[in-house]
């Protein structure tokens, strides 16, 4: 209160203002859900989803020990396609994460992924990720697996539904299984595998009932296995009993034994087959030729095709050797 000289009071009011809150960081993002597109077994990986974290406080922004984490029934098949920086973002500064789908089994898959920072508002917030993944029922019955250059390596029980390459279906495979192959070059290498029959020359229109109407003179089917510019044995088969490779030709292939073929401790039978442009140096240490053409630029004959080592039987029938080097 203030007294004048006439007696006069006077009473001065003043409002309490609350401090302004000190300077903070604020983590910004767009949480619309992600929704990765179907992904079909087989198909390659999808691109990752590229989420924009943004800090548009007034200071920096920094990632606590949890980081980002992935939580829910399906959190597993999520991740990241790299591990995300946990660095301060600087006021009006953003960084990119990315989001992957990994798939570990079919279905609809759905998580949360939560970014856990010092924003004092919000200091865990969260967006929701799915996606769905198609993939066949798994291939435990011996049957017919189908091979073609223009598979999709979905589910190789048929020619619609054929895998890509013939190592994707020898890996899904089981005793008793035939792979038909389909004309075409496949750049691979291969194992056989114990009690797999592998076919080639293939139109890729037939189905069981025709299997001896297969032509491997007209529809060749070849195995090259100089991938990528670096040979190795094109075939090769360890301790495998009971297999058969069967009108196709190997090619492409370079090694110390056997750059076609290499057999060891096996019982593999090779039928109509022609191995050709194959190398191995001239110490190969076996070699087997049996058909109607055998030339060999190798000094010691074809084991620059075929190399059988400590193997008990192997059957090579009707199958021609040409201009292979070593």
């Amino acid at each position: 209160m203030i007294f004048d000289s006439a007696g006069t009071i006077y009473i001065l009011l003043s409002s309490y203002r609350e401090p302004p809150p000190p300077p903070s960081p604020k983590l910004v993002f767009d949480d619309t859900p992600i929704v990765f597109p179907l992904l079909r077994a087989g198909e390659p990986p999808l691109e990752p989803h590229i989420l924009v974290l943004g800090n548009t406080g007034r200071t920096d922004l920094f990632f606590d020990v949890e980081g980002f984490t992935l939580s829910g029934r399906d959190a597993d098949d999520f991740g990241f396609s790299e591990q995300p920086s946990r660095a301060r973002i600087p006021p009006g500064a953003t960084r990119e994460i990315q989001v992957a789908f990994l798939p570990k089994s079919r279905g609809n898959k759905e998580a949360a992924l939560r970014i856990h920072t010092n924003d004092p508002a919000n200091p865990s917030q969260s967006v929701w990720v799915s996606g769905i993944y198609e993939a066949p029922d798994p291939h435990i019955s011996p049957g017919v697996l189908y091979v073609s250059p223009d598979g999709d390596n979905f589910s190789g029980n048929s020619w619609e539904e054929a895998f890509h390459t013939i190592g994707s279906a020898l890996e899904t495979s089981v005793p008793g299984d035939r792979i038909w192959v389909q004309e075409g070059e496949y750049i691979e290498r291969i194992e056989l595998k114990s009690e797999i029959g592998i076919y080639g020359g293939f139109e890729g229109t037939e189905y069981e009932p025709e299997f001896q109407t297969r032509d491997w003179t007209n529809h060749p089917t070849i195995i090259n296995g100089n991938t990528d510019h670096h040979s190795d044995t094109t075939v090769k088969a360890s301790n495998v009993l009971n297999a058969t490779l069967d009108g196709f030709v190997i090619t492409g292939g370079q090694s110390r034994l056997g750059g076609g073929i290499l057999a060891e401790t096996s019982e593999i039978s090779i039928r109509n087959c022609g191995i050709k442009g194959n190398r191995a140096p001239k110490y190969s240490i076996y070699s087997y030729c049996v058909g109607k053409y055998c030339h060999s630029k190798s000094g010691m004959g074809a084991g620059v095709g075929v190399s059988i080592v400590n193997c008990s039987f192997v059957s090579v029938v009707s199958c021609f050797f040409h201009e292979n080097e070593g």
